[in-house]
């Protein structure tokens, strides 16, 4: 089984997916770039669920 896993963006540590804050440098280890990603995924699902109910 293979673990999910990302690297962070301000110092490169490799990070499980879970982790938001990186133990090495202590900053959000998630950008933008992922916040707004998950944004435009998360909101189409929702308004489906919320719409077939």
């Amino acid at each position: 089984m293979t673990k999910i896993i990302w690297s962070c963006h301000n110092c490169g540590m490799v990070l499980p997916l879970w982790k938001m804050k990186c133990p090495n440098c202590h900053k959000p280890a998630i950008s933008w770039l992922h916040l707004i990603a998950g944004v435009v995924i998360v909101l189409p699902v929702i308004f489906l669920l919320l719409k077939l109910l």
